[in-house]
């Protein structure tokens, strides 16, 4: 019986020690992330459009988060398809607000999707050197309307839902990047999807 209440209080205080050592280490990772990053992720889907991303993150303090508190991301993104005969380029930028916190070593971005603001920079349309006559009638007509318009609602509409459905998805599967590492100036974890992505900062 002493024995057993013995191993009991062992397991407790190895337990103990464990989850002081991860909380002390959260709050490091968490101290050295406040301050302003930047990174590129460039990737191709199964159809083979190209998305380039210029995301830049400020992470601030807040007193009723531990090891974590607000952030904001910025993100500027051109993305490239073609598809039967239409070659497109479209950059956006997108600003968005939200939470953000340290468990495990891993990190937490919560994001407040009625934040979401989206601007249209570009749209870059043309034939390519394959285009039938359909194709380039539909684009006559599509340039006609003013489908290619940075400055069209239309457009910018789009945009904004497919990155709010994203934003969505992120936050109903509670997704952590693990792995979270600060050293020398460069933040680094995985991300899933793109890998292991890094962000250097550029202010304190």
């Amino acid at each position: 019986m002493k024995l057993k209440k013995t191993m009991q209080t062992c397991w407790l205080a190895a337990l103990l020690c464990v989850t002081a050592l991860t909380s002390c280490g959260d709050s490091d990772l968490a101290d050295a992330m406040i301050g302003r990053w930047q990174g590129q992720i460039e990737a191709t889907d199964a159809d083979g459009a190209i998305s380039e991303q210029s995301l830049t993150y400020d992470f601030t303090t807040s007193d009723d988060i531990i090891d974590g508190g607000k952030f904001t991301e910025q993100r500027t993104e051109t993305f490239t398809f073609e598809d039967e005969g239409l070659v497109m380029a479209c950059t956006a930028t997108s600003n968005i607000a939200g939470e953000w916190e340290v468990l495990m070593g891993d990190l937490k971005l919560t994001y407040d999707l009625s934040s979401l603001d989206v601007t249209i920079n570009d749209i870059d349309a043309r034939l390519s050197s394959g285009a039938d006559d359909i194709a380039r009638d539909a684009f006559a007509d599509a340039m006609e309307a003013g489908m290619f318009d940075a400055g069209d609602e239309d457009n910018r509409q789009m945009v904004y839902e497919e990155l709010r459905a994203q934003y969505q998805a992120d936050n109903d599967s509670d997704t952590y990047y693990s792995g979270l590492k600060v050293e020398g100036g460069v933040m680094s974890f995985d991300s899933g999807d793109f890998g292991r992505v890094e962000f250097h900062r550029i202010a304190d």
